[in-house]
């Protein structure tokens, strides 16, 4: 087939025509195929904006803070909440009456955020509510105005947030994380006066904000305890209502989280409990002795309440399902019951204990129990179910005149109680609901980013191929218009090279055979030469020692770059070094005294050497069979290739030496 000559073959009036056929051949749709760019383009580049970008630059240029003072205070905060109460509780003096001052307004909303955490680490009630409402707002409108303006440069944002420390909050994943900080505080503040269901509401806000802002593999260290804390808190609130499968969906992601930030045994252990305990309230007794268990494991340290708690829960959980005599249980409890420390553990194990005897109808001994609950427990929950029982201990002992001692407790709790708490769970249950909805509506959003940004990888691959092929085809197809009159020069010109070439090829393989035959009869006066050489240098290979080392050899694979002690089990001993040379020198015509009489100067070690060589091994090979370091063998290898000579009679059977 001819060959197309390139481009650099044409004049210059030709490779003009050349191009401006390609050019005006492809006018049109280069037209199209901009146009379509274009739109592509306009649409993966377009952001959403809420205001004027430069009314976005010129509000996160106004942004300023933290201090450094504020950014230590919260990285103690971490580990020792009290030290940095200490700490931050000075500034407010110096520096808390900013108001107006707009450089420094970032200082004053993160200053009472961290005080509102800090009250809450050290057990103190939220006293600066109002602050933290305003921080809380302040965070989240900055949250929003960095996360939809990501194309705005971090230099148009205030010095300080490049200028300090790494664990300031001087990105907008920072930003985001102090939003969610804010409404977990509002929460807080919202359950320490009793509305669980806000508080509830802004737990749930800032997971969302964590989750819908960081990606798995940021959620690590602090962003992960936080997230720990939160779940934890949920946890807590679901599990006092007795919302069992909310309750474990949250304590799950808890530990999830605990484990990320590589927290200690003690949460992870109370996680386990709980979930436990919820399987055991749902009779699925099952999976909540699995969750004893691994609590019991995780934890170790057998001396504290948590331990007895989980052992209180196991013995009474064996009962139930049957696999523990009620004598038993009850011996095992009451030796829990003697190690409480606190009038609190002594009442929660009283209760559980009456509640056995109560089951078994031993309401005798369940009355002693249950009365020292009832009577000296401080928990609304603890009390009201003692009182429960007592009603019907009286009732079945005919004691009617106590029924009113416990009943006339109860009938003001019981109404009142019952609809408040209806009412809150099923807000609570819908929040849940609200809060899986969202996680899934953020997966979907992920899942169709994802798919859009294949799709439109996709698209420009396939834009890019679709360039490139009608490039090619008007190329080909200029190109054969263009060299359609050099075709038949270029062929006939092939014509004859191909001639000429079959001439010189027809030479070339005659004297080809020439040299072939010569080299032929060459090689067989060579063989009549040294036909018993060869055949003895097999035979000598076949003997058993050079067998088992080539055996050796051949399964081992020693390398050089590692030290020789290393193959120490595999070093040639002196019997079989011996038996070796007595091979040479049957198989090889006394190649050892040959050796030593025609070069004095080789020691009885070189000819060891030159033995080894006979059967082909490498250096490093000799060096783990002998015993020697490999550059040792390497020079000991130089001084007997000086020594032997290379047109000796002996090349022979020195061939093998590389």
């Amino acid at each position: 087939m001819p060959t197309i000559p390139s481009l650099t073959g044409f004049g210059g009036c030709h490779a003009r025509l050349f191009f401006f056929y390609i050019f005006a051949d492809m006018k049109r749709l280069a037209i199209v195929i901009g146009i379509i760019s274009g739109l592509v383009l306009m649409a993966a580049c377009a952001r959403p904006s809420q205001v004027p970008e430069l009314e976005v630059a010129e509000q996160s240029r106004s942004i300023e803070g933290p201090s450094p003072e504020l950014v230590a205070v919260d990285s103690l905060m971490w580990r020792q909440p009290d030290s940095a109460l200490t700490l931050l509780l000075p500034w407010f003096d110096s520096c808390g009456d900013v108001s107006g001052n707009d450089s420094t307004t970032f200082d004053l909303h993160y200053a009472h955020l961290l005080l509102s955490e800090l009250l809450y680490k050290n057990y103190y009630e939220q006293t600066n509510r109002a602050e933290l409402l305003q921080a809380e707002a302040y965070f989240d409108s900055i949250s929003l105005i960095i996360n939809n303006h990501s194309r705005i440069p971090w230099s148009h944002c205030g010095p300080s947030f490049r200028e300090c420390g790494t664990q300031s909050p001087q990105t907008k994943d920072d930003i985001s994380f102090l939003a969610a900080r804010a409404h977990y505080m509002d929460g807080v503040g919202h359950y320490e006066g009793d509305s669980l269901v806000p508080a509830c509401r802004e737990y749930l806000k800032a997971l969302e904000i964590m989750e819908g802002h960081f990606g798995e593999k940021e959620l690590t260290g602090h962003r992960a305890l936080f997230m720990a804390y939160a779940f934890s808190r949920l946890t807590d609130v679901y599990s006092d209502l007795y919302l069992h499968e909310q309750a474990i969906y949250f304590a799950r992601h808890a530990l999830r989280c605990f484990h990320r930030f590589g927290s200690s045994s003690a949460p992870l252990s109370s996680l386990l409990n709980e979930i436990g305990a919820q399987y055991e309230m749902m009779e699925q007794f099952d999976s909540a002795d699995y969750y004893y268990c691994r609590a019991i494991a995780v934890l170790g340290d057998t001396n504290t309440l948590l331990y007895r708690d989980i052992a209180f829960h196991q013995t009474y959980l064996e009962y139930k399902k049957d696999s523990c005599q009620a004598d038993d249980a009850l011996s095992r409890l009451h030796q829990l019951l003697s190690k409480s420390e606190t009038d609190s553990e002594k009442q929660a194990r009283c209760l559980s204990i009456g509640e056995l005897y109560y089951d078994n109808k031993l309401y005798d001994s369940a009355k002693v129990y249950l009365e020292s609950v009832y009577y000296g427990n401080t928990s609304v929950n603890s009390k009201k179910q003692a009182a429960e029982w007592l009603v019907d201990i009286c009732k079945e002992t005919g004691k009617e005149s106590e029924v009113l001692v416990y009943a006339s407790y109860l009938v003001p709790l019981s109404n009142l109680e019952e609809n408040d708490k209806s009412e809150i769970k099923s807000q609570l249950a819908e929040l849940y609901k609200g809060f899986g909805q969202q996680k899934l509506n953020h997966l979907h959003q992920l899942e169709k980013k994802k798919n859009l940004k294949w799709a439109m990888t996709a698209f420009v691959c396939l834009l890019v191929v679709l360039m490139t092929v009608v490039i090619l085809n008007h190329y080909n197809k200029t190109s054969k218009q263009l060299l359609k009159s050099q075709i038949k020069d270029e062929h006939y010109a092939h014509e004859m090279q191909q001639k000429a070439l079959s001439g010189k090829l027809k030479k070339s393989n005659e004297a080809l055979r020439d040299t072939k035959e010569q080299l032929e009869k060459f090689n067989n006066k060579e063989f009549q030469k040294q036909p018993i050489q060869t055949r003895d240098y097999v035979s000598f290979a076949k003997t058993p020692v050079c067998c088992h080392i080539l055996d050796t050899v051949n399964r081992q694979k020693f390398k050089s770059k590692i030290d020789y002690g290393f193959y120490k089990e595999y070093a040639l001993q002196k019997e079989e070094i011996k038996a070796l040379r007595v091979a040479a020198d049957e198989k090889m015509d006394n190649f050892t005294i040959r050796l030593k009489k025609q070069f004095p100067s080789l020691t009885d070690e070189d000819i060891t050497y030159c033995c080894l060589y006979l059967l082909g091994l490498s250096d490093a090979d000799i060096a783990a069979l002998v015993q020697r370091a490999y550059p040792t063998v390497c020079e000991r290898k130089r001084k007997i290739r000086r020594i032997v000579d290379e047109e000796n009679s002996l090349h022979f059977t020195l061939r093998n030496i590389p």
